[in-house]
């Protein structure tokens, strides 16, 4: 949990959120970080952590993982069943560590703990106002190039592929270059209207990676 703040308090920090007026959110983010250490002292892998940094954000979004898992995040049902008021917010915390899940999947070579056969939650829906609207389109963006990462680690890297012969996996490398050039053309198509998008200077340098993801 304290890992999960840590990482939105600097989030709102960076991006000079209103909340940063109304509450002492630097004073917050120590104490986030100190609770975390604290948390992880018991482990003998804390200092390899501290020092690569990639495996401590691989164990916290395991950690949030199996969470959202046990909630049931991943299930459409659990959106619909009318007993929370924070559906669509709980919708987009499933989704980011879809995203988180993927990529660090093929960072470290290693299967991701969502698995995309088990999911059926939909995508969050676009607000009407234009100034969040580019960022959610933006997002949907994230989450199709986290569902290619997925689809890069199965068909190439997993266990089972690995033990595929060179004529299937050759196959297997030409689907994907084909579906990366899809999304590409999809990308490079986009007419996502940013004029008046909040954070409009982040938003820009945001979109100057595309071509690199």
């Amino acid at each position: 949990m304290h890992g999960i703040l840590y990482f939105l308090l600097r989030e709102y920090i960076t991006l000079s959120d209103p909340l940063c007026k109304q509450y002492n959110l630097k004073a917050h983010l120590a104490r986030c970080e100190k609770s975390l250490n604290a948390g992880l002292e018991a482990y003998d892998i804390i200092k390899a952590q501290e020092e690569f940094k990639p495996l401590l954000c691989s164990s916290l979004i395991s950690m949030a993982v199996s969470h959202c898992q046990m909630l049931e995040y991943h299930r459409e049902r659990t959106y619909q069943s009318g007993r929370t008021r924070n559906a669509e917010a709980m919708r987009r915390l499933f989704w980011t560590l879809y995203v988180f899940d993927k990529n660090m999947s093929l960072l470290w070579r290693q299967a991701s703990c969502f698995q995309d056969l088990e999911i059926d939650a939909n995508y969050p829906a676009l607000p009407a106002d234009p100034a969040l609207r580019p960022w959610d389109e933006s997002f949907l963006v994230a989450i199709k190039l986290g569902k290619f990462q997925g689809q890069i680690y199965n068909s190439l890297y997993s266990v089972s592929a690995l033990k595929m012969g060179r004529v299937e996996r050759t196959c297997h490398i030409k689907e994907l270059t084909g579906s990366m050039r899809r999304l590409q053309e999809e990308l490079e198509h986009m007419q996502i209207d940013s004029s008046q998008v909040c954070h409009s200077q982040i938003f820009e340098l945001f979109r100057k990676h595309w071509g690199v993801m």
